[in-house]
């Protein structure tokens, strides 16, 4: 399909480019629950460039392409909009755009989307509130908590345990503010399906919420301990990491070593058993690499996992294909390792679905999207609703980013030719893109176009070819075209648009000197104050 999507690029392993914006890190999210609703699972995926894909359940229009129907390939949300912050809950998306705008789709039934009472589900992008000032997102189960750029957190829909840390048990359709201790500041959010971790400016551990399972790390436990306020557990200040799951915890220290809470089936990686109700040290894990871009910890439902300097250990239930090691349905209390060698980026898990970002090497600029575990309603994202997949699978498509995405070359004259501009083509989707042809429409004869470095080889992720155009009026006045590029990139065309004066050059003489209209003559047609 055609397109040309205006697009500025910075590698994602610590190359940057001079652009007129700065790119994002990308971005992975999981939602669904898989418990009360086996198929319910929907995936994001925000790219480099700010625009958002999505995948899977869709029973309420958590997707947010405008219907109910799920997905079982990646649709583009809202448009060519720009995010910067997405997050999933159990049957809901929040998101921030680029501008600080905090918008919600999907359920609606407790007031997760903090649209008030209007609306039981939306399907499509739905702003909430007017406030531009929104930096960061996280979705629990039924739940939302925002960020804003002064640090002070927001909370929406179900309270009954405590979750929206504002010291009630009740639910609210609105945003209301988490009351943070005076003088703490975090830095660091994590959600659960109904309880909240957080780590202060000063490396200390909070939590509040439900602690049925003792998930809050305060050495309690059940329904009558749920804890309405942030709590902080323990004393210590060398809090790095943190990840809440199902109802259960995850945190890591500053010297890598991870520490597990909360209800023990199987997914702290340790042997099952009764529920541990404080943070307690996982030797099964090696120390974490904290210096490493690609160091990540991701609580799900049953399974947890953790990228350590980009190599992947996982470990919970696999009867879905959760653990990615093609031995289902065969789980392991214990982490494994199933890669071969450290090319992993970023991961996440959520209900019975993995989703990870990775590169061929540490310093490869190619990038490629990859999901596994449960598919019933496409979760995986390649076109296939297959009960499950229990390796890896790549998904994704080349997409086409151009900078600059117009170009007025001003006024040259007939006889002359414009100096040349450099168009960058950048591949910002997640498969080699190929360019078979760059179509020109309007004024195609006055501008020479070069587009052979484009359309000789593939163009890898991350990477980038340049189109050459210089403006070569044949005629006099304003000219124009516009270019569209052929590809296998995913969404429909869009354009690249150039322009110019063409001025003619002609010997005529006015007397008087004034301006008496348009001069005609053989092949002119022009105002006088554009001819000579």
């Amino acid at each position: 399909m055609k397109k040309v999507i205006f697009f500025i690029l910075s590698l994602i392993l610590n190359t940057s480019f001079l652009f007129a914006f700065q790119p994002l890190q990308p971005k992975i999210v999981v939602g669904g629950d898989g418990i009360y609703n086996s198929l319910s699972a929907h995936l994001f995926v925000l790219k480099p460039d700010g625009k958002l894909w999505s995948w899977g359940r869709n029973n309420d229009g958590q997707v947010g392409d405008g219907t109910n129907i799920d997905k079982n390939l990646p649709v583009l949300i809202n448009g060519q909009s720009r995010w910067k912050d997405v997050a999933a809950g159990w049957g809901h998306t929040v998101a921030i755009k680029s501008d600080g705008t905090l918008w919600g789709w999907g359920d609606n039934s407790f007031g997760q989307l903090g649209l008030g009472n209007d609306y039981y589900s939306v399907n499509l992008p739905t702003q909430i509130g007017n406030d531009n000032n929104w930096v960061e997102v996280y979705a629990g189960g039924y739940f939302t908590i925002a960020k804003k750029a002064d640090g002070s957190l927001w909370a929406f829909g179900d309270g009954a345990s405590g979750q929206l840390g504002n010291g009630l048990f009740t639910s609210s359709r609105v945003p209301v503010q988490v009351t943070v201790p005076i003088g703490v500041s975090f830095v660091k959010v994590s959600t659960g399906f109904d309880h909240v971790l957080a780590i202060s400016s000063n490396g200390e551990l909070y939590a509040w919420g439900g602690n049925l399972y003792g998930q809050i790390g305060d050495g309690n436990s059940g329904n009558d301990k749920d804890v309405s306020t942030p709590k902080q557990v323990g004393s210590e200040t060398d809090w790095a990491l943190v990840s809440a799951g199902w109802q259960f915890s995850y945190g890591v220290k500053n010297n890598g070593t991870l520490y597990v809470w909360g209800h023990n089936t199987g997914a702290l990686g340790m042997d099952a058993g009764i529920a541990l109700l404080t943070p307690t040290l996982n030797p099964n894990l090696p120390p974490l690499d904290l210096s490493s871009l690609r160091t990540v910890i991701s609580a799900g439902l049953y399974n947890g996992v953790a990228l350590n300097a980009g190599r992947l250990w996982i470990w919970g239930l696999n009867n879905l294909g959760q653990l990615g090691n093609g031995n289902a349905p065969n789980g392991s209390l214990f982490p494994i390792n199933i890669d071969t060698e450290p090319g992993w980026l970023t991961i996440a898990v959520s209900g019975k679905n993995v989703i990870g970002i990775k590169t061929t090497t540490q310093t490869s600029l190619d990038y490629t999207l990859w999901t596994w575990g449960d598919n019933q309603s496409g979760q995986i994202g390649d076109g296939t609703n297959d009960t499950f997949k229990q390796i890896p699978t790549q998904i994704g498509y080349p997409d086409v980013y151009i900078e600059p995405s117009q170009k007025d070359f001003g006024t040259i004259q007939l006889s002359q030719t414009s100096i040349e501009e450099v168009f960058a083509l950048y591949n910002t989707g997640f498969r080699s893109l190929n360019i078979t042809n760059l179509s020109v429409t309007g004024h195609s004869s006055d501008f020479i176009i070069n587009s052979s470095n484009c359309l000789d080889n593939p163009i890898s992720q991350l990477s980038q070819c340049n189109v050459q155009i210089k403006f070569n009026p044949a005629f006099a006045g304003i000219r124009s075209a516009y270019i569209s590029v052929d590809s296998d990139a995913s969404l429909d065309a869009e354009f690249l648009i150039v322009s110019g004066i063409g001025k003619a050059l002609v010997n005529v003489s006015i007397s008087p000197n004034n301006d008496y209209g348009f001069v005609l003559g053989d092949g002119i047609n022009c105002p006088s104050s554009i001819c000579n």
